[in-house]
């Protein structure tokens, strides 16, 4: 079936199919960045056979690309083992990462597409506050040791009290790197309701602001700037409830490293569980809830949802 053909029998038949998984194999990571919560460990981690046998049963509902997620993924020693076995699928293969641990793993990224990296300043003092002494380096350290195996590179900066005011500074590193970075703003927990002083890196409002209608003014002009206007005009109601439209679940879908899965990766983890060891990939997915959340502000997933919704005049 087309990707065409599938989009119209999600959309207007209520046919859903999971195209886009994002799979995250685990929530350990290297890093213990200071406004992310998912460096706890599940109690149970998937074995790497039921990692495979998952990606495969997708893949026979009708996946297409798949991206591995955290945590950090390039942490889990068997991830040579998954990777070799992604690549020869024969299907789209990305990873989000923290760059890090890339240079150590690059024998086994042959098959990789894309790595998308995070990003949190475009010099070490503003990265390393977020995300540790020394970081910044090897960060940069992992892009261009992706880039010199033909990987494909794509920056994710999070929008926080200590970069967003020196986004001139982490466009010039995307130059420097030859990057696309794309933005989003920083948000509060999805797993917890603990605190955990959101106010040293919530951005103000008004910083906020500011920093998206720059990108605004000046991303005609820069080419280093991957959102579209729809995700930055979006992005400037943070943080208000928006409804959009959603493909949450209609498309794509998420999976935690215990099995358990999810219409969309950005909701409270707390709102449902339905874990595929126990109900099988096909009937866990036919069972999903599909609902919005009317807080969406991961900027892929925003400028995917305004296509899904057939809202091109938001992308002019």
């Amino acid at each position: 079936m087309s990707i065409v053909t599938t989009f119209i029998a999600a959309k207007f038949l209520e046919k859903p199919t999971p195209v886009d998984i994002a799979f995250e194999i685990t929530h350990r990571c290297n890093l213990h960045c200071v406004y992310c919560d998912r460096h706890t460990s599940k109690e149970k981690e998937l074995e790497t056979e039921e990692i495979m046998r998952i990606i495969s049963e997708f893949q026979g509902l009708g996946t297409r690309s798949i991206s591995l997620d955290g945590g950090e993924p390039l942490i889990r020693k068997d991830f040579p083992i998954i990777a070799d076995f992604i690549g020869n699928l024969g299907i789209e293969f990305n990873i989000n990462s923290n760059g890090i641990l890339i240079p150590d793993r690059l024998d086994c990224m042959t098959g990789v597409n894309k790595i998308k990296i995070s990003i949190d300043g475009g010099k070490a003092d503003a990265h390393d506050a977020m995300r540790g002494k020394g970081s910044f380096v090897k960060v940069v350290k992992g892009v261009e040791a992706a880039k010199s195996k033909g990987i494909k590179v794509e920056l994710t900066c999070t929008l926080n009290h200590g970069n967003v005011n020196r986004l001139p500074e982490i466009l010039d590193l995307a130059a420097q790197l030859d990057c696309q970075v794309i933005f989003q703003p920083a948000r509060n927990s999805l797993f917890n309701s603990t605190t955990r002083g959101e106010s040293k890196w919530l951005p103000d409002y008004s910083e906020l602001y500011r920093g998206l209608n720059l990108l605004l003014e000046t991303r005609k002009k820069n080419k280093f700037i991957r959102n579209t206007k729809a995700s930055l005009k979006h992005f400037l109601k943070f943080p208000n409830d928006v409804s959009i439209p959603c493909s949450a679940g209609w498309l794509n879908c998420t999976i935690d490293p215990s099995g358990n899965l999810y219409h969309c990766g950005a909701i409270d983890r707390a709102s449902y569980r339905l874990n595929i060891l126990e109900y099988g990939s096909a009937q866990a997915y036919k069972l999903l809830p599909r609902f919005r959340c009317m807080q969406c502000w991961c900027a892929r997933t925003v400028e995917d949802n305004y296509l899904w919704g057939l809202k091109f005049q938001e992308f002019l």
